[in-house]
């Protein structure tokens, strides 16, 4: 009993670039000079879907700034800032405070 022929979906039984060019023409029905008669472009259509890209819907802006915004390494950088902020705030207000102070 010979082996199946196990054909891929280019439809040849190899790949296309390990084969000659009149094998690839062969196989896939078509020819050189004219190309892909009417009858056999109303085939392949039926056969395989159009090359489209799905329509659906993409993902909002505001989501995509959401996720980048809730990082990790943001959320500690913000928080190191806020702090560092605080704290020199708070140093330059006790500076002010005890100066008038003292000034006395």
């Amino acid at each position: 009993m010979a082996p199946k022929r196990i054909e891929n979906k280019s439809g040849t039984d190899r790949h296309p670039f390990l084969l000659s060019v009149d094998d690839v023409v062969s196989q896939l029905g078509t020819n050189l000079e004219t190309g892909l008669t009417s009858r056999r472009v109303a085939e392949l259509t039926k056969q395989y879907p159009p090359n489209e890209l799905d329509d659906g819907g993409g993902v909002a802006w505001t989501t995509i700034l959401l996720k980048q915004v809730s990082n990790a390494m943001i959320l500690v950088c913000t928080f190191v800032y806020v702090y560092q902020m605080e704290c020199k705030l708070i140093f330059i207000g006790s500076y002010f405070c005890y100066g008038a102070l003292f000034r006395c």
